[in-house]
């Protein structure tokens, strides 16, 4: 109920409008399900999800939370521009990648690179990043959504896998202790 106060002819007259909230309500209601929804999916996704825009830096206009402990940066720092994944990426890997991601862009395709970041803490974290750019009906590129996910790990035990195998190949016998 809204009610207002005018005066005609010197007399104050009251003038009141009712609106029926419950459509917004219902709306507001299924916009939060919507959100928690979302929310629930970013958190328990492996991996970094982000919407980007496709520029020199790839800016980012949304970032998952996983961002943190994968560069120790928090997501309002990709997304405030005081960080980005381009200054992260080592830098004999940004070419490849940028070229990608053009080429890509180009050919309106998704598009899948492996890369090395440095985190905040200078250690160096090997990344694979999955995403597609979006466009409108002219074409354009509005943004590119993806994700990226921490192969660290994945990259270290095939190297050790491959030292063992250059060794074994390398070696007259080969002897294995339980």
């Amino acid at each position: 109920l809204t009610v207002g106060r005018v005066e005609v002819d010197g007399d104050p007259v009251f003038v009141g409008f009712i609106s029926d909230q419950s459509l917004r309500r219902s709306m507001e209601k299924e916009l939060q399900q919507s959100t928690q929804q979302l929310q629930s999916l970013m958190t328990n996704m492996p991996g970094v999800a982000f919407r980007s825009r496709y520029d020199a830096h790839c800016s980012m206009l949304f970032i998952s939370d996983a961002v943190t402990p994968l560069t120790g940066w928090l997501p309002d720092d990709f997304v405030e521009g005081r960080v980005h994944f381009s200054h992260l990426t080592v830098s004999e890997d940004m070419p490849g990648v940028w070229e990608e991601v053009v080429q890509a862009v180009q050919e309106g395709r998704s598009y899948h690179v492996e890369y090395r970041i440095v985190d905040r803490q200078g250690g160096v974290r090997w990344v694979s990043e999955s995403a597609r750019p979006m466009v409108n009906e002219e074409g354009e590129v509005q943004w590119i959504d993806g994700v990226v996910m921490d192969m660290t790990s994945f990259k270290q035990r095939n190297a050790e896998f491959a030292c063992t195998v250059r060794a074994i190949d390398r070696a007259l016998a080969v002897i294995e202790f339980d």
